[in-house]
């Protein structure tokens, strides 16, 4: 066992020194010697003991002291269904939005409110995180499955692979267009949701440009609309007004 105190380099030290386990110095770093790589330390496990700032990946406990209904509901040892959790604050209320990881399969992240009521959960057509604009909330990650907690995280998204669409007229009383960019697809898949996630309107519609749909049967309020076409998905929420 080798004991590793890395030196920092933004202070301009580069003398980071490994020590056996009995406190023996075995060697030091210098411009021309890298321990870490000479004594393949990469092939051994790797437990952090201690940081500077205090943070203890391996070891720390979740503490949600504000929200104690998150102890019951968060199992620290599933990753797969709590790999992350976070809120989201705009100053009067919060989001805690507990999220599942996609390399396990799952797409099931769920919303709550900061009392532990469940708003909203993600399903194959709906990203809650969308829906309710979380991107425009102070983000806090209060949890994650590896140990990280505490530190504030930019909100922008990667749009890579989303599908390009503009919904207008919105708000919208009576119809939406949908005007789509670089559609390759003959036939798009449209679905207009509400609130609750529950589906209303599910169509396989030809890709014309533009698409116009009637809206004239739904109630006042806000919907989200999910666009497919066979390998791109992308959500727009709109308003239907009188």
């Amino acid at each position: 066992m080798y004991i590793w105190i890395e030196a920092d380099s933004d202070c301009g030290d580069e003398r980071s020194t490994l020590y056996n386990e009995e406190g023996v110095k075995y060697c030091r770093n210098n411009s021309s010697l890298d321990c870490f790589e000479f004594y393949d330390l990469e092939e051994y496990d790797a437990t952090v003991l201690w940081t500077c700032d205090g943070e203890n990946p391996t070891e720390e406990e979740p503490n949600f002291e504000d929200y104690e209904w998150l102890s019951d509901l968060i199992d620290t040892e599933n990753c797969c269904d709590n790999t992350t959790v976070t809120e989201y604050d705009n100053g009067s209320y919060a989001y805690i939005f507990v999220e599942t990881d996609s390399d396990c399969g799952g797409v099931n992240s769920t919303l709550y409110n900061e009392e532990g009521v469940k708003y909203f959960r993600n399903n194959s057509s709906l990203d809650c995180f969308e829906f309710y604009d979380l991107e425009e909330y102070e983000a806090t990650v209060l949890w994650t499955c590896e140990g990280e907690s505490g530190f504030k995280i930019n909100n922008a998204i990667n749009e890579t692979n989303e599908l390009d669409f503009r919904l207008y007229p919105n708000p919208a009383k009576d119809y939406i267009n949908i005007k789509l960019d670089k559609i390759t697809s003959e036939f798009i898949q449209v679905q207009i949701i509400d609130y609750t996630g529950r589906v209303l309107k599910s169509m396989n519609l030809a890709s014309l440009d533009p698409i116009s749909i009637s809206i004239d049967d739904l109630t006042l309020g806000t919907y989200l609309l999910s666009v497919f076409d066979g390998e791109k998905f992308a959500t727009q929420k709109f308003i239907k007004t009188n």
